[in-house]
């Protein structure tokens, strides 16, 4: 997961901006949310689950997965900032920042099975829902901008590690990015996304980026040919190990209706 997004951020070649990002904000904001209260709603009206076991269930499933929804994310990082298409576009940077928000929902289903009432409310307004998440944006735009100066612009030539051209630089940034993260209780998958793409920005037509997301993409290849016999022996009725599989649904036809496109 960690490794798909360190991908999804670099492969982004537009930038930041309230409306250039304005379909990602629209699934956030309001597909994100909506998702999650209807998943809640039928669990706990149809199925009967608890509330607590239903708001989880709908945390859990609501966001969409960068690693299943990469056969329709954005390729390769390229010059132009006009490359990516809409929907793909909208699917890659909302995949990089959903998990790390539904976190706080998930912390809500925890409070209130352990609590039973509303008295969590406000520490986990205060704590899991804007310290955590503040957190993991600050330390992502932090993180990416010491990197991104190291890689393209230090006064040493062999600290300026985008003359090496060393893909294996990119899983070393996203271990560090989520560590630190964790370190200070924000949210990894937020920093590790922002880092990501802060990184890009920082010399966002360079062919660095073409080696560190190269990089990326072969560990992600890695990664699916060991899980796929995990997988095999799961259809069977085997143990799969380790293996954690799960799927999610996508927010493709809601990307697509929201963007008018």
């Amino acid at each position: 997961m960690l490794i798909s997004l360190m991908g999804a951020g670099l492969a982004i070649n537009r930038p930041f901006g309230r409306r250039a990002w304005s379909s990602t904000w629209r699934l956030l904001g309001w597909t994100l949310p909506l998702t999650v209260l209807a998943v809640a709603a039928a669990a706990y009206g149809l199925l009967g689950w608890p509330l607590a076991a239903a708001l989880l269930l709908g945390a859990v499933l609501a966001p969409t997965d960068p690693v299943l929804a990469s056969d329709v994310q954005v390729g390769e990082p390229v010059d132009s900032e006009k490359a990516d298409d809409e929907v793909r576009f909208t699917l890659t940077s909302e995949a990089g920042l959903n998990d790390g928000l539904a976190f706080p929902l998930v912390y809500a289903a925890i409070a209130l099975a352990v609590s039973g009432g509303v008295g969590w409310i406000a520490e986990w307004t205060l704590v899991d829902l804007l310290y955590r998440c503040a957190a993991g944006v600050v330390c992502g735009l932090l993180i990416g901008k010491g990197l991104g100066r190291l890689f393209f612009r230090a006064q040493k030539s062999d600290l300026r590690l985008a003359e090496h051209r060393d893909g294996f630089v990119a899983l070393a940034a996203t271990f560090l990015a989520y560590g630190l993260t964790e370190l200070v209780h924000g949210y990894g998958f937020i920093a590790v996304f922002v880092t990501a793409c802060t990184i890009r920005a920082a010399e966002r037509s360079h062919g660095y980026n073409g080696v560190l997301h190269g990089f990326i993409e072969q560990i992600e290849r890695l990664f699916h040919r060991l899980a796929h016999p995990a997988a095999r022996r799961l259809r069977r009725g085997g143990r799969p190990g380790r293996a954690h599989l799960a799927g999610r649904p996508r927010s493709a036809f809601c990307c697509c209706w929201s963007s008018g496109r």
